[in-house]
Formats: structure tokens, sequence, C-alpha cells
């Protein structure tokens, strides 16, 4: 039994495609993310939503933290800010009022945008200060002389 040319080169098409289809999609412009939550805070007024998330995708070589900002009427318009390196997962979001965000990150954290504005929400960025219970800066008051 023969297999007619035509059906050949209707298989071998459609193994091709198949082939094309797959290049395309782990290598072409549809990349592939993963993101894990790490903060939500709802503005006083109900209005907004922001989120802190960890981004892992196939072409960044380290995970990324962004800032989401959407309006709570439709959640499906999101605006994102990539702020830094995920170093740590250690950063806060606070509203100061209906319209102003804080984000606090600790030292260690690098920022790698810092934006003033998001969609009309002004967000501030503070640094949270070194906690250590085993730092005293008065220790010399409490040296005793040997002897």
């Amino acid at each position: 039994m023969t297999i007619p040319k035509p059906v050949i080169y209707i298989l071998a098409v459609i193994g091709l495609a198949y082939v094309l289809l797959q290049t395309f999609f782990a290598y072409g412009p549809i990349r592939h993310c993963e993101s894990d939550g790490l903060r939500v805070a709802i503005s006083p007024s109900k209005q907004h939503i922001a989120k802190l998330e960890v981004d892992k995708c196939d072409d960044k070589p380290e995970p990324i933290i962004q800032l989401n900002i959407s309006n709570s009427s439709n959640t499906n318009q999101v605006k994102s800010v990539t702020i830094g390196i995920a170093t740590t997962t250690d950063l806060d979001l606070t509203w100061l009022s209906w319209n102003k965000l804080q984000v606090t990150y600790p030292p260690s954290f690098q920022l790698t945008q810092q934006p003033s504005e998001i969609d009309g929400i002004e967000i501030i960025f503070v640094a949270k200060p070194i906690s250590n219970p085993s730092f005293n800066p008065d220790w010399r008051d409490k040296v005793v002389p040997a002897g």
C-alpha cells in the first residue's frame, strides 16, 4: 500500500506548522511569567487597589517586584511599574490618604525605579530603619572600665 503524495505533503505541512508554533511560543514575543502576590492595600476611599507582586519571567534572569495600581471599579485596567529586583520580599504598602501611597522597603532592597505618581496616585518610597535590637548607639555610656 502506497501513500498518495498529497497526503504526505499535508502531513509534512502539519508537522512543520507544529514545530514552528512550538518554537514561536517558546522563544517568540509571548513571554511566560508567574506572579506571586506580596502585599495588597485598598485605599481609604475604596477606589484604588495597590499590589506588590514578584514576577518571574522566562526572559528575565532574576525575579522582579512590580507595583500595580488599579481602580476597584475596573480591576482589569492595571498600571504597573517595576520597582526593583526581588532580593527581598520585606516590603510594605500603606495608604496615607485617598491618593497617597507609601512603599516601605529595607535598606538592602535596591530600587530600580521610584515613580512619584501612578495613575493619579502619589507614591512615596521610604527606607525602613535598620532594626537590630543588639545595636545600641549609647553603648559607650554603659562600658565599665577594667581594673
